[in-house]
């Protein structure tokens, strides 16, 4: 990126960009998205995706927020909705925290969602991988990292461990239990 921090739009109608390297008067401007999304909760957390754009993970939105600091403020915020039937729409809670994958690929945290959601950025496709059948699936992760061979360690919330996934296909372990 261009140094410029990005912050996710959590219950605010705007996108928060701040630039470091701006006067202080200027260094800060709020990026309008009322008119592309209302809901409250939109996002929860953001990460940096392979092409440089900025990727927001869904909390009570109903598609994934990504944001082009590079772009003209007017077209900078897309909202690529869920595909029609997704059983993510309507859910409330649905991810908190996102981690970048090796091949650029955004991995979204499972919060209230049964699994993770993966978003790529070369075509804006959104999968959902369903972790349903874990013995942890029903528990809450917030925050995530990616290690060096791929793999996205989730921070446990109220989760009795660490989650370990694997970019699709979709493994998963539970660890440090």
């Amino acid at each position: 990126g261009d140094g410029r921090v990005v912050f996710a739009p959590f219950n605010a109608n705007g996108v928060g960009v701040f630039d470091p390297t701006a006067l202080p008067e200027s260094s800060f401007t709020l990026v309008d998205i009322s008119t592309k999304i209302s809901t409250t909760y939109k996002f929860d957390l953001a990460a940096l995706a392979g092409d440089g754009r900025v990727v927001f993970a869904p909390r009570n939105a109903d598609g994934v927020g990504v944001f082009n600091a590079t772009a003209p403020p007017e077209s900078s915020f897309t909202l690529v909705p869920f595909v029609s039937g997704d059983p993510l729409i309507g859910m409330t809670s649905k991810f908190s925290g996102a981690a970048t994958a090796q091949d650029g690929r955004v991995v979204f945290v499972p919060y209230g969602a049964n699994g993770a959601g993966v978003f790529d950025p070369v075509d804006d496709s959104f999968v959902f991988v369903d972790l349903s059948d874990t013995k942890t699936a029903a528990v809450n992760f917030a925050g995530a990292t990616t290690l060096g061979d791929g793999r996205v360690v989730f921070a446990p919330h109220h989760a009795d461990s660490v989650g370990v996934f694997y970019p699709p296909p979709g493994k998963w372990c539970d660890c440090c239990e």
